[in-house]
């Protein structure tokens, strides 16, 4: 969607398209089970651009990946509410979880303190699916990340068996005005205690 001025999600909406992906035991290419931007606990193949990412996220045995948001947002997006597109999720049984989407989100500025997520599903049992795409480009001049609160992720999908998961996280991609497309700051982080947060550029 391209919006020709200003983006007002409000505290109490959303931008949704969690389990909006591919559906259960469907993937793009060949050993991308469960995965996207992280390879999920069924599947060994990531895919998807880590800039401008807009593949949804594989689905697993049980379970469909996350959808896709695309917006361009010609002038301020002012984010109060979240935008979602994980992986389905699911808390009863030993059952499968997919992969997280993608978010793409071209803006003058990104103001608020909503959430953007791609994560996987999270599971009761041990199968989650990878962590999916997002990318967040600023295009005003000036603009810059300070003025935007909320989480930003692409974490691996959890359970209470996380140790033996298997599962990763997704890429998180910011990039600000006047900066080309290899200078943005490149952010892989699976929100784990052993495992730290790390800034790749």
């Amino acid at each position: 969607m391209s919006i020709g001025n200003d983006l007002y999600v409000d505290p109490e909406a959303s931008i949704n398209v969690e389990s909006k992906g591919y559906g259960i035991n469907q993937f793009p290419i060949a050993g991308s089970l469960q995965c996207h931007g992280g390879v999920g606990y069924g599947g060994t193949v990531t895919y998807g651009s880590i800039t401008a990412p807009t593949n949804c996220g594989a689905g697993g045995p049980a379970n469909a990946g996350g959808g896709a948001v695309i917006l361009s947002v010609a002038h301020a997006t002012t984010l109060h509410g979240n935008i979602n597109a994980m992986g389905q999720n699911i808390y009863s049984g030993s059952h499968s979880t997919g992969a997280g989407g993608s978010i793409y989100l071209r803006t003058g500025t990104l103001m608020g303190a909503g959430t953007i997520k791609a994560d996987g599903g999270h599971s009761s049992y041990h199968m989650t699916g990878g962590g999916g795409r997002v990318a967040l480009v600023l295009t005003a001049p000036a603009s810059t990340f300070a003025s935007h609160t909320g989480q930003v992720t692409a974490y691996a999908g959890t359970s209470p068996t996380s140790l033996g998961n298997g599962a990763a996280a997704g890429t998180v991609y910011l990039r600000e005005y006047g900066q080309a497309e290899d200078q943005g700051v490149l952010i892989v982080d699976d929100n784990l205690w052993y495992r730290p947060r790390t800034t790749l550029l």
